[in-house]
């Protein structure tokens, strides 16, 4: 636990969205991914575990600003990562960094050749997580899929990209989930970029797409930046996703993808004026979610990893996600098979 509480205390509770509560998120997510039949027969106790723990320090240490605003300041991350993925690279370095106490160090419990697998397995999956790269890995598994395909006795490189996919697939899944609970996460995303805008205003800088609160009507900006993220990356990577994963995945997901997108192209300006998380970016501009209670994100972090590492729900779709004001919590009505212990745990 001592590993995982640095963790949790290394996520800004600062930022409207990449926060520890982002990260259980994304966690519960892929841990639902992992448990398609499709994906399972892929991925041995190590990969899960790796898979697992990328999730949850995959935005480890974010400062609420992107690459390009770091590369075009000069940052000292910049410096440090050679303006090549910088804050993926910032992550998961960071969450290797904590290792290296002794206090932490719940990898001594693996072998040599286990710890090198997780690790590389780990920072695979971490730089995925780096938007300019989506459209390269997307290239790769649709010809993939068109090739071969995923089949038995895949080579370590092609089981390494599945969940690669799989975590990327849960960081940009929003839009894939319940009405409610998916406006929920877009506020918090246009808080976050609408900050980045007004710093870069204020230092002179050209102000990003869709961060800036002042161009044009906030709700346009929005309307706009939400139909291009869902039509343009989200949508076509979840048509190939759903693709491998199959039929039953696309019944409960791809509805609720393709529900959101006619939500935000026929009642975007309405959203931004009623929806109350959005109605006070419109209203109030500047005011952020930094007063949400940070022990409740504590605990959703937390509650997160419960769920995925040790499998107290048989799955954790993400469309079952609880939103964000409670912590995450496995659904009842699942059968909750009893997980392995490590003896390492605690120290996780």
């Amino acid at each position: 636990m001592r590993w995982l509480t640095k963790v949790e205390e290394g996520y800004s509770g600062a930022n409207a969205y990449h926060n520890a509560l982002h990260a259980a998120d994304v966690t519960a997510s892929l841990y639902y991914f992992l448990q398609q039949p499709a994906l399972a027969r892929h991925t041995s106790p190590l990969d899960m575990l790796a898979a697992l723990l990328a999730a949850v320090v995959h935005d480890l240490g974010h400062p609420g600003v992107n690459n390009t605003f770091l590369e075009t300041t000069r940052d000292a991350l910049s410096v440090t990562y050679n303006d090549s993925s910088v804050l993926e690279n910032h992550h998961i370095s960071t969450a290797f960094t904590l290792l290296a106490h002794d206090e932490c160090n719940w990898a001594e419990a693996l072998s040599e050749d286990q710890y090198r697998d997780l690790r590389e397995t780990m920072i695979g999956m971490v730089l995925g997580t780096d938007m300019k790269a989506h459209f390269e890995h997307l290239t790769k598994f649709k010809s993939k899929l068109a090739g071969d395909g995923f089949g038995e006795h895949l080579e370590r490189k092609d089981v390494r990209l599945l969940l690669l996919m799989a975590l990327h697939a849960a960081d940009i899944c929003n839009p894939a989930k319940p009405r409610e609970l998916s406006l929920q996460w877009s506020a918090r995303v246009m808080e976050e970029f609408f900050a980045q805008g007004d710093r870069e205003r204020a230092l002179g800088l050209p102000i990003s797409p869709f961060m800036d609160r002042t161009k044009e009507p906030v709700t346009t900006t929005i309307t706009k930046c939400q139909v291009g993220f869902i039509n343009v990356l989200v949508r076509p990577f979840f048509q190939e996703w759903s693709t491998f994963l199959g039929e039953a995945f696309s019944r409960e997901v791809l509805p609720l993808l393709s529900a959101n997108a006619k939500l935000w192209e026929n009642e975007g300006a309405e959203i931004c004026e009623t929806v109350p998380a959005f109605s006070s970016l419109v209203s109030r501009p500047g005011e952020g979610w930094s007063k949400s209670p940070g022990q409740s994100r504590r605990r959703s972090l937390l509650d997160g990893l419960k769920i995925s590492s040790k499998a107290l729900a048989s799955s954790v779709s993400p469309s079952s996600v609880r939103p964000p004001q409670a912590p995450l919590q496995p659904d009842s009505a699942a059968p909750t098979p009893a997980g392995s212990e490590r003896k390492s745990e605690s120290r996780v």
